[in-house]
C-alpha cells in the first residue's frame, strides 16, 4: 500500500507543481481554465447573495452544540479501521450461487514482444516469421512510448482436443490500446480501434491442425492534447487517438513512472474460447422502478454457418450471489428473437478481414423477485441469473436491484436519487491505481483501495477519462462504491472521428449497463474551442450532434443511464446539469477570485438547475 500511496502522491505533486509553476506563463492548462462559459443559451449569473448581519448571543456552555466525530490520526488507527471494514464487507465478496458448466478456455498469457524498428514500415509478414529482436512479456502488458509507435505480440498455440470438439473457436480481447490487428497463421483475422472496449473474432476457419501462429499488431498514436513540456515532449505529439491525459501507467526503466501521456499495448487479458455454433452472447438484467421486478434481455449469437434459432429453448435460474437464498426463481422459454440484429458496437472490419462473422438477436421477459434485496453502498446485495440453452451452453450474470436517476422535476432540477432517496455524490478521481491492481492481479490491494475510499466517507469514484477493466466494476458492485465512467476524450474530438466517438459511446453504454455500481457516464473532459493550435478538430457546435446521437442509443442499449455530457464544463455545452472544474487558486486571473467564490459567487449556469464542482475539493 505504501508504494501505491507514493505513486498517487507523486502524480498529484507533479500536476500541482506544473500547474502552479506555469500559471502565469500562458501554458496549455491555463488556456483550458480561461475558456469562456457562454456557449449554451439561457445561462444566468450566480452572484453572491446579500446576507443580513446577525448578532449571535454568547453562551457560557456548549449546550446542544455540534460535536465533531473522532478522526483517524495515526497509521495504527487506520489499520484497525481497515481491518474492521474488511471483516464487515467480506460477506459481500462471496459467490454462493452454484457453479455453471463453463466453455473450454485457454488463457493467452505469455507472448514474445518487440517494437517495430520503423513504425511506417512495420511489416506483419516479417513479424509472423519471427524476424527482429524479441523478448518475453506477460499479458496484461502496458508500455510506451507515447505517440507514434508499433509493437508486435507473437505466440504459437496448440489447441486442446476439448476445444477442437466444439463448433466454433473465438479469440477474445478484454481490451487493447489502441489500433489492434490480429493475424492467424499469416492471415488477417480482424481489426479494432479503441482502448477500453472488449472485442472478439471467430477464427475457426483460419485455424489448422497442430501449431497455430498468432500475431497481434498494436499501434499507438498521439492523442489530441499531445504531450506537454513536463513530459519531455516537443509540444506536441498530437494525433487522432481517442484518449485523454492519463492511463494505467508503467514504470519506464529510464524515465521512471509514467502515467500521462498514455502508452499502449495488450493491457487486458486475451483468451481463446470454444463455443457452440449457437451460444449466449450476453444477459442484461434491468431492474424496473418498483425494485421488485426486472426485465431480462437474453442475447443469442449464431455463426454464419448455422441454420438459425428454430426450436431453440432456454431456461433460467435465479440465485442470491452474496447471500444464501437457495433457488429463488426458475423458468424456461422457446427463444423467439425480436426483429433486427443487436448492435454490438464493434469496429468496422476492413475488406481484408478473414474472420467469420456472427450475428446476435435478443429476446426479453420480466421476472418478479419476492422480497427483493436492494443494492446500496451500505449493503451491496447481488443476485446471479444463470441461463442455459438446450444445446448445453451456459452463461451467468451478476446484478443488483437498484435505481439511480437525475430528476428534471426536482427544485432545483438535477438532484440525484438512489433507490428513490436523494443522494449527494462524494468522491474523487481515479488516476490509474485501480487499473494497476488488475494488471498486477493484486485483488487484495483493489479491495483495500475501495474500502479506504469508503473509510474517507466517499460513496463515489470517477473512472477518470477512460473506463476501467470489467473486474474493477465487479468489485465496485460487491463492495458498494458508486462510479462514473468517462469516454476517453479530452478537450477536443479529432476531425473525422465523429463516427468512432459514437461507436465507442455505444460500447461504453453496453459495458457498464449490468453494473449497479456505475451510476453515470460522461462524454468529454474539459471541452475547449478557439485556436489552441492548428490541428484538425471538430468544433464545439459540431460536437453537440455527436453527443445527441450517443444519447439516442440509451433507450435501446442502457435505458436507465444518467449522462453528464461534460466533466469540467468550460465551454458550457451541457443543456442541464453543469459540472465545472474549479482551479481558482491556480488560475485566479481567469476565474472567480477566491474571496468572491467564498462568499457564494459562481460561474454562469443553466437557470433552474443544480450545478456541481469537480476534481479538487480543496478549491471546490
Amino acid at each position: 500500500m505504501k508504494n501505491r500511496i507514493s505513486l498517487l502522491a507523486t502524480a498529484v505533486f507533479l500536476l500541482l507543481t506544473f500547474s502552479c509553476s506555469t500559471a502565469g506563463s500562458g501554458d496549455f492548462f491555463e488556456r483550458i481554465a480561461s475558456r469562456k462559459t457562454d456557449r449554451v443559451p439561457g445561462l444566468v449569473s450566480n452572484r453572491a447573495p446579500r446576507l443580513s448581519s446577525k448578532s449571535l448571543p454568547w453562551d457560557e456552555s456548549a449546550g446542544n452544540g455540534f460535536e465533531a466525530s473522532d478522526k483517524i490520526d495515526t497509521q495504527a488507527e487506520l489499520d484497525r479501521e481497515l481491518a474492521r471494514m474488511r471483516k464487515e464487507y467480506l460477506p459481500f465478496l462471496n459467490d454462493l450461487a452454484p457453479a455453471i458448466v463453463t466453455r473450454p478456455v485457454m488463457e493467452l498469457k505469455e507472448f514474445r514482444w518487440r517494437y517495430a524498428e520503423d513504425p511506417e514500415k512495420a511489416d506483419p509478414a516479417a513479424a509472423v516469421k519471427g524476424k527482429g529482436r524479441w523478448e518475453s512479456v506477460t499479458v496484461p502488458h502496458y508500455w510506451g512510448p507515447t505517440g507514434d509507435s508499433v509493437s508486435f505480440y507473437r505466440k504459437e498455440v496448440t489447441l486442446t482436443m476439448e476445444m477442437l470438439r466444439e463448433d466454433r473457436i473465438f479469440i477474445h480481447f478484454n481490451g487493447s490500446d489502441y489500433y489492434t490487428d490480429l493475424y492467424v497463421n499469416g492471415k488477417h483475422a480482424g481489426a479494432h480501434e479503441g482502448l477500453f472496449d472488449a472485442f472478439e473474432f471467430d477464427i475457426t476457419e483460419l485455424l489448422q491442425a497442430g501449431t497455430n501462429n498468432f500475431l497481434v499488431r498494436v499501434a499507438n498514436e498521439g492523442c489530441m492534447i499531445g504531450t506537454t513540456p513536463i513530459y519531455g515532449g516537443s509540444n506536441f505529439d498530437v494525433g487522432s487517438k481517442l484518449a485523454a491525459s492519463g492511463g494505467p501507467g508503467w514504470d519506464d526503466p529510464e524515465k521512471g513512472w509514467i502515467c500521462t501521456p498514455v502508452g499502449y499495448g495488450l493491457w487486458q487479458n486475451v483468451r481463446l474460447e470454444a463455443r457452440k455454433a449457437v451460444f449466449i452472447n450476453d444477459v442484461f438484467v434491468r431492474p424496473l422502478a418498483d425494485l421488485e421486478t426486472a426485465e431480462v434481455v437474453v442475447e443469442i449469437a449464431q455463426s454464419a454457418v448455422n441454420s438459425g434459432y428454430d426450436g431453440l429453448q432456454f431456461a433460467f435460474e435465479l440465485y442470491g450471489q452474496n447471500f444464501d437464498a437457495g433457488k429463488i426463481l426458475d423458468g424456461s422459454f422457446e427463444f423467439v428473437p425480436e426483429s433486427g440484429r443487436v448492435e454490438l458496437f464493434q469496429s468496422p472490419q476492413p475488406d481484408s478481414a478473414m474472420a467469420a462473422p456472427f450475428e446476435v438477436h435478443q429476446a426479453r421477459f420480466n421476472i418478479r423477485i419476492p422480497d427483493a434485496r436492494v443494492w446500496n453502498p451500505e449493503q451491496p446485495w447481488l443476485y446471479q441469473l444463470q441461463v442455459k440453452l438446450s444445446n448445453g451452453d451456459q452463461f451467468k450474470r451478476q446484478f443488483g436491484m437498484r435505481s439511480f436517476v437525475q430528476s428534471a422535476e426536482s427544485v432545483p432540477k438535477g438532484r440525484f436519487y438512489l433507490n428513490g432517496k436523494q443522494v449527494r455524490l462524494r468522491g474523487a478521481n481515479m488516476m490509474g491505481n485501480i487499473m494497476q491492481c488488475i494488471i498486477r492481479e493484486d485483488y487484495n490491494q483493489l479491495v483495500d483501495d475501495i474500502l479506504l475510499a469508503k473509510i474517507a466517507n466517499m460513496n463515489f469514484w470517477r473512472m477518470t477519462q477512460q473506463p476501467c477493466q470489467q473486474e474493477v466494476y465487479d468489485y465496485f458492485d460487491r463492495l458498494g462504491l458508486m462510479a462514473q465512467s468517462d469516454l476517453p476524450l479530452f478537450a477536443f474530438i479529432p476531425g473525422g472521428k465523429g463516427r468512432e466517438v459514437v461507436r465507442q459511446g455505444g460500447a461504453l453504454l453496453r459495458m457498464v449497463r449490468s453494473s449497479p455500481s456505475n451510476v453515470m457516464v460522461s462524454y468529454i473532459n474539459e471541452p475547449m474551442e478557439g485556436n489552441i493550435r492548428p490541428i484538425p478538430r471538430i468544433s464545439i457546435a459540431d460536437t453537440v450532434p455527436i453527443f445527441e446521437e450517443i444519447d439516442s442509443l440509451i433507450p435501446s442499449v442502457n435505458p436507465d443511464q444518467v449522462v453528464k455530457w461534460v466533466d469540467g464544463d468550460y465551454a458550457n455545452m451541457s443543456r442541464g446539469f453543469s459540472d465545472h472544474h474549479c482551479y481558482n487558486l491556480w488560475y485566479w486571473k481567469h476565474a472567480i477570485p477566491f474571496n468572491r467564490m467564498y462568499k457564494g459567487e459562481w460561474v454562469k449556469t443553466r437557470k433552474g438547475w443544480m450545478h456541481g464542482c469537480g476534481e479538487y475539493g480543496a478549491e471546490g
